[in-house]
């Protein structure tokens, strides 16, 4: 800062923290420690004979009470002290914690982030089965809820196919944009960019993503497709209505799995954040229903319902709100962003409300075509606009007496966008 002071807040936006643990690396062989921490664990209800089970790789109470003092402690002593240079000096923490479910770690970033490396979550699966599905719907709704504009993914890193470290093609760059976008990220940090790949360096973390990828020429159709989800996800609000209760390494994924199966929208709301939520109001958008009762508020958003699978000792809490602690149960009620023709599990949809337009945002994130009818309410014109092509299009509409029909195809990693206008067919 002393020799740079004069391009803070505009040439250097942030301060970049990549996965921050206590010990560093290559320490394997100890445990991190802090003062007064055997008081602690003691306290906590923990017995200190038991932490032997850290080296003998046993898990029981005391061990327990011991990581989570490890996370509170490196939280005060590193997130938050950055955080508050951060904030004196006119800059943005950004960067990502070290777990794709840490919570309240990413409470301390003006820029909530995370890092999707080493194909954790890929294509063959879908992206939703796997522990590390939730991280960029996380880190978005950490954004959301906390009035952050930004939030970020270290992306790429390791992505390969078939552990061959460059098998990694334009295709997969594009799903794994669109897993991203649809979950609400707007600023991608591509992993990574090399001066030189000369001898040993092209096997730091590989593939290059940038100019030393044979399909650089290509480059600005990337770019200016990141700019396009960056500019929809940036400054609005999504439609869901239901809350997904999580806490810090406790993040429903495979529960709630059937949530993107059947396009109901949801965001994560982290327990810290409940005594907030629960004493809000909500700026709610353009024709949205203002009169939902028992609901709780935050930074624009109301949640009708709130699935807690974490426990019942959060219900207490969430008096007046109605809770479920299954997601199946929320399938027959009407959640869903979008009501398709017959079920289509691999089709994602994100409704957005952006400087008073709305929005309908569409994402195939399957292996095969889609090909459906969707019910649209109303008689408000529309029209479809595809984010890869950067045209617009008019779609295939049938007016009835229950509203519109629009069909829609969608191929495997394709994005559209249904816009919709003031009234009438136009």
């Amino acid at each position: 800062y002393e020799e740079l002071k004069e391009y803070f807040g505009n040439t250097v936006i942030g301060f970049f923290t990549d996965e921050p643990c206590a010990l560093g690396r290559n320490a394997e062989g100890f445990r991190e420690w802090a003062g007064g921490m055997e008081r602690e664990i003691a306290e906590a209800g923990g017995k200190l004979a038991d932490l032997e089970g850290l080296f003998a790789g046993e898990e029981n109470a005391a061990t327990g009470i011991y990581r989570k003092l490890i996370k509170k402690h490196l939280r005060e002593t590193f997130y938050k002290a950055l955080h508050d240079w951060c904030e004196n000096h006119g800059i943005w923490l950004m960067g990502h914690p070290a777990e794709s479910d840490d919570v309240e770690e990413e409470l301390y970033f003006h820029v909530p982030g995370q890092d999707l490396i080493m194909r954790r979550v890929s294509p063959e699966s879908g992206g939703l089965l796997e522990s590390d599905s939730v991280q960029a719907k996380l880190a978005a709704d950490i954004a959301r809820h906390l009035g952050r504009r930004r939030n970020s993914n270290e992306c790429f890193g390791v992505c390969c196919r078939e552990q061959i470290p460059w098998y990694f093609t334009g295709k997969d760059m594009k799903w794994y944009l669109n897993w991203m976008g649809i979950r609400g990220v707007n600023l991608f940090i591509p992993h990574a960019f090399y001066y030189s790949v000369e001898g040993k360096r092209k096997e730091e973390r590989p593939p290059d993503v940038g100019p030393n990828n044979i399909w650089w020429k290509h480059y600005r159709q990337f770019s200016d497709y990141m700019k396009r989800i960056s500019y929809l996800m940036t400054d609005s609000l999504n439609g869901a209505r239901v809350a997904v209760l999580c806490d810090n390494n406790r993040i429903p994924y495979r529960e709630i799995a059937c949530f993107y199966e059947n396009q109901i929208e949801f965001n994560y709301l982290p327990a810290a954040l409940l005594e907030t939520a629960l004493s809000g109001t909500a700026r709610l958008p353009k024709d949205a229903d203002s009169q939902a009762k028992n609901a709780l508020c935050i930074a624009g958003y109301r949640y009708e319902a709130v699935l807690n699978v974490l426990g019942e000792e959060y219900d207490s809490q969430l008096s007046g709100v109605k809770v479920y602690h299954k997601a199946e149960e929320l399938l027959g009620e009407d959640f869903r962003a979008v009501h398709t023709a017959q079920p289509c599990p691999d089709l994602r949809a994100v409704h957005l409300y952006k400087e008073e337009t709305e929005i309908l945002l569409l994402s195939n994130e399957g292996s095969e075509g889609i090909r459906t009818k969707l019910q649209l309410p109303g008689s408000r014109g529309l029209v479809c606009y595809d984010l890869w092509e950067n045209r617009f299009y008019s779609p295939d509409v049938v007016c009835g007496k229950d509203g519109k029909s629009l069909e829609i195809e969608l191929m495997p990693c394709e994005m559209t966008a249904v816009i919709f206008g003031g009234g009438g067919d136009g």
